[in-house]
Formats: C-alpha cells, sequence, structure tokens
C-alpha cells in the first residue's frame, strides 16, 4: 500500500466525474488527459470512461478486506484505488486492526493508495478505526495539511468525496481540472444518480441491518407525524462548508497554476466564483 506522496505527478488536464445525471451529458473518451473516478462510479459505471483514479472516501463501499466486495470491484477498470482512513471510521480500535492486518495480507494486482482526510488536527477523541489505518499506513500529512503546504489554502473534511478527488488532482499538478457530474443538491428530490449496471453492496452485514433498522423507525416516525421529513439533502447541513470549500479548492488551483473548469449546467458549481464554466466541452454528440 502507497501513500499520496508516493504517486507521481500528472502531465496536463484531468477530469474529475461524479455519478450525478448529468454525467451523461458528456463523453470521457473523447478527453485527453487523466480521469479520476470519485466514490462508487467505476463500479456503478465501469464502462463510461477509463479511470485512472478511482477516489474513495466512505465506510460502506468498497471495503476491499470483504471478499464480498472484491468480487465487485474486479471489473471495475481503475490503475489505483485512492482509500480514506474514514473507511474505518465506523469499526472499533480492535476490529479496524484485524481489517488493517487483513488489507496487509491481501494480493492485489492493482495500486492501493491510503490517504487520511480526517485527522488534521490529531487523531479523534476517542481514538476510533480511522485512528488505526492512519497510524497503521500513513505516513503522510493529511491530504488538507498537504494542500495547504503546496498552495497556503485549506479546506474541511469534506462533505463529499468530490472534494478530495480536486484536492489530489491539485496536488499531483493536472492543468487544468474538469469536472463533470457533480451537482451537490441540498435538495433530497434532486439527489439522485446514474443507475448502477450491478448490484452495489451496502457496507458489512452489521451495517446493513443497522440502516434497515433506521429506515423502519424513520417510517414509523413519520407514519405517526413524530418528524416531518423535509426536502433536504445530506449536503444542506454542510451548506456553508460546501461552499467555502469550492471557493477555497478554486483558489488553491489557480495558485497551483491550474483552474477547476464545471461542465454540468445544473451543478452548484456553476455558482461559484472562481470556477469557470464550459457547458460545451466533450459533450456527448448526438
Amino acid at each position: 500500500m502507497q501513500n499520496l506522496s508516493d504517486l507521481k505527478s500528472v502531465e496536463g488536464a484531468a477530469l474529475v466525474l461524479g455519478s450525478a445525471p448529468s454525467l451523461l451529458r458528456v463523453d470521457p473518451y473523447q478527453f485527453d488527459g487523466v480521469v479520476f473516478g470519485v466514490g462508487d462510479l467505476p463500479v456503478r459505471a465501469p464502462g463510461f470512461a477509463p479511470y485512472d483514479y478511482w477516489v474513495c472516501a466512505n465506510s460502506h463501499f468498497p471495503l476491499p478486506w470483504l471478499r464480498s466486495h472484491r468480487r465487485v470491484m474486479q471489473p471495475a477498470p481503475y490503475s489505483y484505488l485512492v482509500y480514506a482512513t474514514s473507511a474505518m471510521d465506523r469499526f472499533s480500535q480492535r476490529r479496524a486492526q484485524r481489517y488493517v492486518d487483513r488489507l496487509g495480507r491481501l494480493e492485489v494486482s492493482r495500486s492501493m493508495v491510503v490517504y487520511d482526510q480526517r485527522h488534521r488536527d490529531g487523531l479523534c477523541t476517542p481514538q476510533r478505526g480511522c485512528c488505526v489505518m492512519s497510524r497503521s499506513i500513513v505516513a503522510d500529512a493529511s491530504i488538507q495539511e498537504q494542500l495547504r503546504q503546496l498552495t497556503g489554502i485549506e479546506y474541511s473534511e469534506g462533505h463529499s468525496v468530490f472534494f478530495h478527488g480536486v484536492a489530489l488532482a491539485i496536488l499531483l499538478g493536472a492543468r487544468p481540472i474538469y469536472i463533470a457530474g457533480v451537482d451537490l443538491p441540498f435538495a433530497q428530490s434532486e439527489y439522485t444518480h446514474i443507475p448502477a449496471i450491478t448490484n452495489i453492496p451496502n457496507g458489512s452485514g452489521w451495517q446493513r441491518l443497522r440502516g434497515k433498522a433506521f429506515e423502519i423507525k424513520q417510517s414509523i416516525c413519520q407514519a405517526f407525524g413524530w418528524i416531518v421529513r423535509r426536502d433536504e439533502s445530506v449536503f444542506n447541513d454542510g451548506k456553508s462548508d460546501i461552499l467555502s470549500d469550492l471557493s477555497a479548492l478554486a483558489k488553491a488551483a489557480k495558485i497551483g497554476g491550474s483552474e477547476l473548469v464545471n461542465l454540468s449546467p445544473t451543478s452548484l458549481l456553476s455558482q461559484v466564483d472562481g470556477i469557470r464554466n464550459d457547458f460545451d466541452f466533450i459533450v456527448k454528440k448526438d
């Protein structure tokens, strides 16, 4: 397993892809440069683009220490799995250590790069599974600190893995950085994804059980009127941080000699100063 500092610089442009429906406007095969797929996109749409970097940050999928997840991951076309320590944050330290040990014994055909986006100001109090992964594998500073060292600009822990994908592209020297399929809507009714061509696992067995129990509890509370469902996405609570982080990354790109270019008309990025819009670049031809 490698760290971010082990990666080579990027020559030329980068394309950062999310899984919002606006992604389908573009044709990555018209693009000449390095492609970053964030979240579960390389598994959700494996034939959509030739992914160089698969950037992940959540504790539901992918979990490469689980055989069931590795089976789903195997057909995905990517060269580097860039994996956050936060994937372990739901686990106890003891369980996380078992998973870290299991990762160390895996024979993998593609490179796995581990980065820290959780511990900008030291380890958690009390310590959690993400701290175990950070102590055991990561030799670098956090991705936010590395960006600050390069550009003088720092962003928050990030409300979407997209932010870390963009930060990585800046750190690797990509110029410019195009972004598609990243809408970041504040309304839940607008928070959708392109269909997945395969069944994507949602965490480990106990995580799925907890998630199902929470859904049942929410449904009962709504049925009795104990809670009112609002049309607010997961991004709504972090609205101020999201807008601040978008501006910060745009500034960091500029300081690094690059720029952020949004390709999606429906994206929140289209409203952010410092991010250029280009809705005609690599658009699919009829």
